[in-house]
């Protein structure tokens, strides 16, 4: 069990050894894949676009 430090470190408790990594692989040569889909961010990015753009004329009525 790690314990917390201050500015966001941990450390581990004295004579603790570290476990072994396991179900890993390193492949030269390979790049990461992201975990959301291309369409699927496009289409949040249009969503996000036209609540900001409907929220802008909101304000700028109301500041008449």
């Amino acid at each position: 069990m790690l314990a917390k430090q201050a500015a966001g470190y941990f450390t581990a408790p004295a004579g603790a050894t570290p476990a072994a990594a396991t179900g890993y692989a390193v492949r030269q040569g390979r790049l990461e894949g992201s975990n959301v889909g291309a369409a699927e961010g496009a289409v949040r990015l249009v969503n996000v676009i036209r609540q900001f753009e409907m929220l802008q004329r909101a304000l700028a009525l109301a500041g008449r």
